[in-house]
């Protein structure tokens, strides 16, 4: 899913990761830094998807669950949701 759509659908879902981090924004936990954060969280009470840059510089969001935590290529961070 774009990133654009992700907001848009999900955006008032989103868990904090941080409060006013210029560099990252506030809902990006990035990856690998913060994956002991992550996985963290009960995935029975919240969604976690990645996120991916793609070659024309944009970024995807994966919505497959359970998250794949591996290290794929481009992958540069998570996103979490609480689950309604």
């Amino acid at each position: 899913m774009e990133i654009l759509d992700f907001f848009t659908k999900f955006g008032a879902l989103l868990v904090k990761a941080a409060t006013d981090d210029s560099e990252f924004g506030d809902y990006l936990f990035t990856h690998p830094e913060d994956i002991d954060r992550v996985r963290a969280h009960d995935e029975r009470k919240y969604q976690i998807v990645s996120v991916h840059e793609l070659e024309n510089g944009s970024s995807y969001v994966d919505m497959t669950t359970p998250c794949d935590f591996g290290n794929q290529p481009y992958k540069y961070g998570y996103f979490i949701l609480n689950r309604p």
